[in-house]
């Protein structure tokens, strides 16, 4: 590169009616070639031709799809690819062009005809990879429809038949047709895109009653498997049920019944380690429906008011449950919807569990109460799942010398404790509320405990032995604490009358 530079510089000047400047512009536009994780793009454009090397050419493939900036030139390649006799050619061509699609929708018209003949293929993963290429390419392949349908239809494999539904869902987006689509989708229950189809059918079919039957027939689900998490049937169910408002109303009885629902678990499960070879082992149970709980008692408000105080009473009763994780779930629904007026007939009941033997509990029932009397909290909507901020606790912050020997004896403590204590209550004991309040709506508070627990208690731990107590600095209700283990000082936040850590 460097020689072809010197021989052309040679020539420099030699038009008068251009100046060296212009020349070397069109040098360096000449010589300075588009290189993918340091390979010129020439050499990748050169495997896509070479069939002997079906490796490096498959690898070309991928790479000039996925990063070049100008593939258009390289089109035809793939076109030509499609009706390779390597199935596996055929397979990769099309997989790459939906990638093409995907990236740069307007090259699209240099091959979708094409593709969309790969869905004939006589090879089952040669159509499921063009049904999944048009799913990528999503509405702007939308001519390919009759295609996809036929393939639907007819095609006499299963796992090509569900990827060409995918593909009509993703094609018909923001068309008459994408309702329809969706409709259709969600009868296959056991698919696994049914949660995806389902939260988007919510969105797309807000107004519409044959979506809300749908999502009624969700929330009606026996399969409690999928309760856990963020994907979750009933709780995709009952969100998008909540946002239909009065059209969901038929749904409301079955909602009750879900807040009425005893607490379920799963087991948490430690994988082996080099350090640990022996099987995984079931080290917790973590409660699985917290959050479809909380969700149940939102969509009400949302759909009928009117039904909210029957929410409530039954919350209230399971704020005496023997069953602490049961306690824990409603507090939270009383912390989260405290903007509710119903709300208030559980503050007797919220007021007693500031002293519940189970410290989760007694930090979540705290939160409640101040919620339930923070005027900035009255009449905020919306916030079942966002991340909300610290309440006013409602006390005089005490001067610095009390707070500061607070916080020593906090850290003094902590310094004091060995391996053997329980590092969930540990960790309960120094994260904001707020940020405990959330893992345990996210359902995977015990998961993470058990498998990064001792750890990052570990990790804590070295970090509270070194702290500089005589260099604490602190600024109304926030302390920033060095500690000769880390160049990253501790923040800690004064909350209710005691220190956490506020990250």
């Amino acid at each position: 590169m460097t020689v072809a530079l010197a021989f052309l510089v040679i020539g420099l000047g030699s038009s008068a009616d251009s100046s060296p400047t212009d020349h070397l512009n069109v040098l360096c536009t000449q010589v300075e070639e588009e290189s993918i994780n340091g390979i010129p793009l020439s050499w990748l454009a050169a495997s896509l031709g070479k069939k002997e090397f079906r490796h490096q050419r498959l690898e070309a493939m991928r790479t000039i799809a996925l990063w070049a900036k100008s593939p258009q030139p390289y089109i035809p390649a793939y076109v030509e690819a499609l009706q390779d006799p390597d199935e596996n050619v055929r397979m990769s061509a099309a997989q790459n062009l939906g990638h093409l699609g995907q990236r740069i929708p307007s090259l699209t018209r240099d091959f979708l005809k094409e593709l969309s003949k790969a869905l004939e293929d006589s090879q089952q993963r040669v159509r499921a990879a063009a049904a999944y290429a048009l799913s990528e390419i999503g509405s702007v392949a939308r001519a390919e429809l009759p295609a996809l349908r036929t393939c639907f239809e007819k095609d006499q494999s299963a796992d090509v038949r569900e990827l060409a539904l995918v593909a009509i869902v993703s094609v018909t987006a923001g068309s008459d047709d994408h309702l329809p689509a969706l409709l259709m989708a969600v009868q296959r229950e056991k698919s696994p895109y049914y949660p995806g189809w389902l939260d988007t059918l919510g969105r797309v079919g807000n107004k519409s009653p044959e979506a809300m039957t749908a999502l009624h027939k969700a929330l009606q689900s026996n399969d409690k498997s999928l309760d856990g998490g963020f994907s979750g049937i009933r709780q995709t169910a009952a969100m998008r049920l909540g946002h239909m408002g009065e059209l969901a109303r038929a749904a409301v009885p079955d909602l009750l019944k879900i807040i009425d629902e005893p607490i379920a678990y799963r087991d948490v499960v430690v994988p082996s380690s080099p350090g640990d070879p022996g099987p995984p082992r079931v080290v917790a149970q973590e409660p699985t429906n917290i959050r479809l709980r909380l969700l149940a008692a939102w969509a009400i408000s949302r759909i009928e008011p009117a039904s909210v105080g029957k929410a409530f009473d039954l919350v209230t009763t399971q704020l005496a449950d023997a069953n602490a994780d049961m306690r824990l779930s409603s507090a939270i629904i009383v912390s989260r919807l405290a903007y509710l007026p119903e709300s208030q007939r559980t503050s007797v009941a919220i007021k007693r569990l500031q002293d519940d033997p189970d410290s989760g509990v007694r930090t979540i029932a705290r939160l409640a109460a101040l919620r339930l009397v923070d005027s900035q909290f009255q009449g905020r909507d919306e916030s079942y799942l966002s991340s909300l901020p610290l309440p006013k606790d409602g006390e005089t912050t005490p001067d610095s010398a009390q707070m500061r020997a607070t916080l020593e004896a906090k850290l003094k403590k902590l310094q004091s404790l060995d391996d053997e204590q329980d590092v969930e209550a540990l960790m309960r004991a120094v994260v904001l509320p707020t940020i405990f309040e959330r893992a345990v709506i996210q359902g995977n508070w015990k998961t993470q405990i058990a498998r990064k627990g001792d750890r990052k208690w570990a990790s804590l731990k070295k970090v509270f032995a070194q702290v500089q107590l005589d260099k604490i600095e602190l600024t109304n209700r926030l302390a920033v604490v060095p500690s000769a283990a880390t160049s990253r000082p501790l923040r800690f936040y004064w909350f209710a009358g005691d220190w956490y850590l506020s990250e």
